[in-house]
């Protein structure tokens, strides 16, 4: 697997645009323009003693010099939550049935958010893993350390905004789905007055719940939202009991 930087990408084609436009400047739909060759003698320059540069994108080779790829995800949670972890884990398992003996996969499930993820890490990079997928964005920190430290190991991680060479950023416009869950709520409800369980005060999870209001009073401007924050990502009795009180 390689992982490519492809912020230049815009600059490339520009360049090469650029270059379309002169190669074909000189026809002009059939006028031309005739002027006297110089007489001046061309001057010298002497060569340029700087290296070249290139926009060419950074690749980085993350595939094993023999076996197969070994990838692994760190969870949050157990792969039975209903939700989050399990969609990850069921992505996991199809990844690993589309490409057969070609890939091994693995997880760690239930890591708490702290000193403990650098060490998940760790003995997944010592177990052969070259691919490491990050699902929680309190392991933000630790794999940009990890990513830092092990620049031949491609990390991809969710929810988060940092990034490197061999760390990337992934996750889906999910405020499209809350938008849409939003306007069936506020068209279902009939006092107008909507909860929502929050877990933490994150830019995802911010932008979730604005979307989630929008798409309520998109169809009930009167609607009110009440929202919870429960400060947890997986926690049934305290998500129970605050959708109760």
């Amino acid at each position: 697997m390689k992982r490519t930087n492809k912020k230049f990408a815009p600059m490339l084609l520009t360049a090469a645009f650029a270059i379309g436009l002169v190669a074909c400047g000189g026809d002009d739909g059939g006028s031309s323009s005739s002027e006297a060759p110089s007489t001046e003698a061309p001057t010298s320059e002497a060569p340029s003693t700087e290296a070249p540069t290139t926009d060419e994108p950074v690749v980085v080779d993350c595939a094993p010099d023999e076996g197969p790829l070994k990838a692994a995800w760190v969870y949050v949670g157990p792969t039975n939550d209903g939700g989050w972890t399990q969609a990850h884990d069921e992505a996991r398992l199809a990844v690993q049935e589309h490409f057969g003996d070609a890939i091994e996969t693995t997880y760690k499930e239930n890591v708490p958010e702290g000193p403990e993820v650098a060490q998940v890490i760790d003995d997944l990079i010592a177990d052969g893993n070259t691919v490491i997928f990050g699902t929680s964005y309190g392991f933000q920190d630790a794999f940009e350390a990890a990513a830092a430290a092990n620049p031949n190991v491609c990390f991809e991680f969710a929810t988060g905004y940092k990034v490197s060479t061999n760390m990337a950023q992934f996750y889906g416009a999910a405020e499209d789905t809350d938008y849409l869950a939003g306007m069936a709520a506020g068209a279902a409800s009939k006092t107008g007055k909507l909860g929502y369980l929050a877990s933490f005060p994150i830019g995802e999870v911010v932008r979730g719940v604005n979307a989630w209001a929008m798409g309520a009073r998109a169809v009930n401007p009167d609607a009110t939202i009440k929202v919870v924050w429960l400060n947890t990502w997986f926690d049934p009795a305290k998500e129970k009991q605050a959708a109760e009180a």
